[in-house]
């Protein structure tokens, strides 16, 4: 057992000390807990729904790990904060299709962009968007850097209806390092009368994950010379 926790320990050392993988863009989240959230920013912490919110706004994520500053394109509108309807669960003034009860930012029947710029770069952000025109829609997502260069966007489809079973789509991106500076959302196309769109609790992940690469070798190096710290035991007790 001495020599395994040897082997252990030479193992851990050899791949922190490894040569970083190549970094590529930040990739596309479709599933809230693919981001690997480690704090959110909820929306109700904006105070009452039904309620006009400054423009710019700053809000604290929930862990108290990053603020973020909250603006629209147009800086003479306001945004909203509404609430989901939740049918015999609680009265909102948001009829869509977040989960009952979910608080919504919302952008006021005026057309997005919604900027959302973080006090520091984190590894992943998003949230459930849902246009205010019931129907497809394309939701749109931009990614800056630290230096506010774009690095990507991605348009997913998304189904707005009123059914209040938080089946709006999830729309958001991870990376391997804390790159992501800056997120703006928007949908498209455009109602003519109802313009705008909401979206539900941001998550974000200010923490890394181990990469699955990592962990693989880091496993598979233990076991192996796991297995030879066995082997060398029997060796010796024969």
């Amino acid at each position: 057992m001495k020599h395994l926790r040897v082997y252990v320990l030479i193992a851990t050392a050899l791949l922190i000390g490894r040569p970083p993988i190549a970094v590529a863009d930040p990739i596309l989240v479709t599933v809230r807990p693919s981001l690997g959230a480690n704090d959110f920013i909820d929306w109700g912490v904006l105070g009452s729904t039904d309620r006009a919110v400054p423009n710019p706004l700053i809000v604290t994520s929930h862990g108290d790990s990053t603020t973020a500053v909250v603006s629209r394109v147009d800086p003479t509108r306001s945004l909203q904060r509404l609430t989901q309807v939740g049918p015999g669960v609680c009265a909102g003034n948001w009829s869509g299709n977040f989960g009952p009860c979910d608080k919504v930012l919302y952008t006021s029947n005026v057309p997005g962009p919604v900027s959302i710029e973080f006090g520091m770069g984190v590894f992943g952000a998003g949230a459930q968007i849902q246009a205010t025109r019931g129907g497809p829609f394309t939701a749109m997502i931009d990614v800056f850097d630290n230096a506010n260069a774009l690095m990507v966007s991605y348009h997913v489809a998304g189904l707005s209806s009123f059914t209040s079973d938080n089946s709006a789509v999830f729309l958001g991106v991870r990376d391997t390092t804390p790159t992501i500076r800056r997120i703006e959302y928007n949908v498209s196309p455009l109602d003519p009368v109802t313009p705008g769109f909401g979206i539900n609790r941001l998550d974000l992940a200010t923490s890394p994950t181990p990469e699955p690469a990592s962990l693989l070798l880091l496993g598979g190096g233990v076991l192996m010379l796991g297995r030879r710290a066995r082997k060398a035991c029997r060796c010796r007790d024969d």
